[in-house]
């Protein structure tokens, strides 16, 4: 698992559209501190692992959650960009159709 998870989605509900329950698309304000997100806790665990004194040169690979989906972060991360101050670019209301159904 990567982390705590919502009871529930807050934003996205596959079965809305027809698509697979597999999907981790979502969004929302959660957990309410950086410190639960498992980034947070892989980062903290490298620094610690870092800075112990070692004998000889070593290899340390730590791998990152996000960006990728589910997108849930705290909430001060969304008060940063408020929602009335995102433009999104301009589409052609046809430029799905030649998309294959999602399996």
């Amino acid at each position: 698992m990567f982390g705590p998870k919502p009871p529930k989605r807050f934003k996205y509900d596959p079965e809305w559209f027809g698509k697979p329950k597999g999907t981790q698309t979502d969004w929302g304000a959660y957990p309410s501190e950086d410190s639960l997100m498992p980034d947070y806790k892989s980062a903290k665990w490298a620094v610690e692992k870092l800075n112990e004194n070692h004998e000889k040169p070593f290899f340390l690979a730590v791998g990152f959650v996000r960006p990728h989906v589910p997108w849930y972060v705290p909430q001060k991360w969304f008060d940063k960009f408020p929602i009335e101050d995102i433009h999104t670019p301009p589409y052609l209301p046809d430029d799905f159709d030649d998309i294959p159904t999602y399996c």
